[in-house]
């Protein structure tokens, strides 16, 4: 990682996130002391009480910027844009200081617009989809991705096993791609029990009744049904997939978008 990149990161997370906040009260859930906290808690994992003065402590992230490895920056990235997004969003926000009130806009779409056009800028192979980086730079792909995570927010099932291959996927310690990929066809598996009102049923017979429905064309349900050859009844991967001696970043990006590119059609074309 180049120190381009890494200023330039370390930018968009002072101007868009801590530089704003630094003003709100201590008292309010979506202040720099709630971010500390849980920073140290979830991501440090030390004890709160040595939480220093906030500038103290915003001095100290941008050091990591500085001076530690790749993937610990992109991990602090990762945990102050998520962090960001679930407390404090896109909104306008009120507070007073004791004297008067203020006024504050946040913006996490922005956010992460502008960390993700650094990550291509400077030529860096990960981009924010959802909110995790992972190594997926072609923008259709991350609107397939990031389209189904959002368009499957009220389907627990899916929403859920969609999240956990990419989570999966895009964690830089321990990678599980087998599971990536087990966890994409159970987001299928998912929304087809949506689509046909079934609460139980393989996917190969899900997919066949689809096609009985007029959902899918009967060409991509023998496309998608093969996907089937890719899991177990017992919820591991089928036999096939576990005679190769690994399983790549490439098939399990490969089928963590094809999977979602499948469940934005079902959706769309279920609600039209």
């Amino acid at each position: 990682m180049n120190e381009s990149l890494r200023n330039s990161l370390w930018n968009v997370l002072q101007m868009r996130i801590f530089d704003p906040l630094k003003s709100v009260p201590s008292h309010y859930s979506f202040c720099l002391d709630d971010f500390f906290k849980k920073y140290y808690l979830n991501f440090l994992k030390k004890p709160i009480y040595e939480i220093g003065r906030k500038q103290d402590e915003v001095n100290g992230i941008a050091k990591i910027f500085r001076v530690d490895a790749w993937y610990l920056v992109y991990d602090v990235v990762e945990f102050v844009y998520n962090w960001f997004e679930n407390s404090v969003g896109n909104r306008r926000i009120s507070y007073s200081d004791g004297n008067r009130t203020k006024a504050l806009k946040t913006n996490a779409d922005l956010a992460k617009n502008e960390l993700n056009s650094m990550l291509e800028r400077e030529g860096s192979v990960f981009r924010l989809v959802g909110s995790e980086l992972a190594q997926i730079t072609s923008e259709q792909e991350i609107d397939e991705i990031e389209s189904a995570l959002k368009a499957t927010t009220p389907i627990g099932g899916a929403h859920d096993h969609l999240s956990q291959a990419l989570a999966h996927l895009t964690d830089r310690e321990s990678p599980d791609f087998r599971n990536s990929i087990k966890e994409s066809i159970s987001a299928v598996e998912s929304i087809c029990k949506v689509a046909t009102n079934a609460e139980a049923g393989s996917l190969g017979g899900l997919l066949k009744r689809m096609e009985e429905e007029d959902v899918i064309h009967p060409a991509m349900k023998g496309a998608y049904s093969k996907l089937y050859g890719f899991t177990s009844d017992s919820g591991g991967i089928r036999h096939a997939m576990t005679e190769k001696e690994e399983v790549t970043y490439k098939d399990a990006r490969f089928m963590l978008i094809v999977c979602s590119a499948f469940i934005n059609f079902v959706i769309e074309t279920v609600g039209e």
